[in-house]
């Protein structure tokens, strides 16, 4: 018939929704899109329970063990006033630890399973945000990250976290969006509150991810020109919802400010060019480091023309061209985003220079937001010759840093420590946990002691206080009540008849501090052994009056 429009196939009908709407998603969800949704967790998951049990815990899971064995009064009564992190990530581990033991796998595998949600969440962000293709390059490169793949594999509750961030990118899309069309429902406000207030009870480290979160939805409001009453009211919704799920570390976190204590304080703040770092975090280095950005492997030394660098470069250019057809389109949630990160950093170094905090700690809160302008890059792309190789190349240097990783992942081997000193100790030997300008072990050193010392334990356990630490270490004492507490001059008084102690410790420094005082009492190096970070050294000869 003459002048009917010609009919077209459901591909002209996406490629035509998508020229309309540039950075939003050609499609709503489908079936078909759920069940992507459940692979890729399956195999964010088969990435994180690979080989999960086979590292030593190390001292911080030491903590988490320690805590989680505690009785509920105690968990939530006493532990918040001392310990630096919230009761609630313990609580879940108690939970789980009485159905499922304490294996080291049992221990890590909450956090896996958080990692896996984290990368579906990632999905549905993405494909909220920019649609289907976004979606999945957000989704993987989050599952594939060998930063958030390092802390879903540890009895630690950041994986829990950035879980958290991802779910809570996904619900401020689809309220973001219904606010800009004038259809804000209250439930998406309401859930979305819930999930901002457990971040502080996960780790304090929510309250920063909130701020950054918050900056993200007022810019990217305000770029919608949006923030009027109706908006403000809605956000207003959000805040009280959070504010009463968040009010116990609310006020967790004002005792712990009025102590002039800083556990921490051994940390050194990172310099201004140190940023960076965060950028190349989002692979994760082949050795994961927690003290400084100087132990990250090979960051320094990698040249210009190697896979690591053509992978991070292909990414930033990913991302580029992301933000440079964002402006052009005058697409929002790109400028948003990068806004966010930016937040992250100032954050990170801010704080830092007061209470210095650990790099990939937050390094694992700026993937997704890297992971979504990455998505939002090849989504501008639209060109399959350019978009499918760009993203190979990405997703493969991802899967090759992360198969680099789990060789190298083993923090600090107190399985062979244990071992080892439970082979040179002698019956009525002494063991001392050593202290000095670092965190006191006591708090984690006793449980994994127990934890894989097979017969029965020593008599005599003498633990030391740090003076710079003095909080954390009354915590340990807390956690164990058999520890025997002593200064650096009075060792005689518990060590009794001992004329041998095997002295472990977390850095050499630790170490360092005790040869005066166990040469004055008539003390020899017997033998010296270091598995990793952890020194294990027998002293003969000890000789009290």
């Amino acid at each position: 018939m003459r002048g009917a429009p010609p009919v077209r196939s459901h591909d002209q009908d996406v490629l035509a929704r998508m020229r309309a709407q540039p950075t939003g998603p050609a499609d709503p969800l489908r079936a078909a899109d759920w069940a992507f949704v459940i692979i890729l967790m399956l195999f964010a998951l088969l990435f994180r329970v690979n080989a999960i049990g086979a590292p030593s815990l190390w001292a911080d899971e030491g903590a988490s063990l320690a805590f989680a064995g505690m009785d509920w009064g105690t968990l939530w009564g006493v532990l918040p006033t001392v310990e630096t992190n919230p009761p609630l990530y313990y609580a879940i581990l108690k939970l789980w630890t009485g159905i499922a033991g304490t294996s080291e796998a049992m221990l890590r595998l909450p956090g896996a399973l958080a990692g896996a949600l984290a990368a579906g969440a990632m999905f549905l962000a993405g494909h909220r945000f920019f649609g289907r293709g976004a979606g999945i390059i957000a989704g993987a490169v989050v599952a594939l990250s060998a930063v958030q793949v390092a802390h879903a594999q540890e009895a630690r509750a950041f994986a829990m976290v950035s879980a958290l961030v991802a779910v809570a990118l996904w619900l401020i899309a689809v309220a973001v969006e219904r606010i800009v069309q004038g259809r804000a429902r209250g439930g998406v406000l309401v859930a979305l509150g819930l999930v901002l207030g457990l971040l502080p009870n996960i780790h304090y480290s929510g309250f920063f991810v909130i701020l950054v979160l918050a900056a993200f939805v007022l810019v990217l409001l305000g770029l919608h020109r949006r923030l009027g009453l109706c908006a403000l009211g809605n956000m207003a919704l959000v805040a009280v919802v959070a504010g009463v799920v968040a009010a116990p570390p609310i006020w967790w976190t004002l005792g712990h400010l009025s102590s002039g204590e800083n556990p921490v304080g051994w940390l050194g703040p990172p310099g201004f060019w140190d940023a960076k770092y965060v950028f190349h975090q989002t692979f994760g280095a082949k050795h994961l480091s927690f003290a400084a950005p100087e132990a990250l492997g090979d960051m320094r030394a990698a040249k210009i023309a190697s896979p690591r660098r053509l992978v991070e470069g292909t990414l930033f250019v990913i991302c580029a061209i992301g933000v440079i057809a964002a402006l052009r389109l005058r697409d929002r949630t790109v400028p948003a985003l990068v806004v966010a990160l930016g937040v992250i950093v100032a954050l990170f170094f801010g704080v830092s220079q007061v209470k210095p905090i650990l790099l990939e700690r937050t390094v694992i809160f700026a993937v997704p937001f890297i992971a979504l302008i990455a998505g939002a890059g090849v989504m501008a792309m639209r060109d399959a010759r350019i978009v499918f190789p760009a993203a190979l190349i990405v997703l493969v240097g991802q899967g090759a840093n992360l198969a680099a990783y789990y060789p190298q992942a083993e923090k600090e081997n107190w399985r062979d420590a244990v071992v080892a000193m439970q082979a040179g100790h002698g019956d009525g030997d002494a063991l001392v946990f050593a202290s000095g300008p670092f965190l006191p072990v006591s708090v984690s050193s006793v449980p994994l002691l127990r934890y894989y010392w097979s017969g029965p334990e020593p008599e005599t356990m003498i633990t030391l206080p740090a003076e710079n630490a003095r909080r954390l270490y009354r915590l340990g004492l807390l956690a164990d009540p058999g520890l025997r507490d002593v200064d650096m001059g009075a060792f005689c008084p518990v060590m009794g008849k001992a004329s041998a102690a095997l002295v472990l410790s977390r850095f050499p420094e630790q170490a360092d501090a005790l040869r005066d005082p166990l040469r004055a009492i008539g003390g020899q190096i017997g033998r010296a052994d270091r598995f990793g970070l952890i020194g294990v050294t027998r002293w003969d000869g000890l000789d009290c009056p």
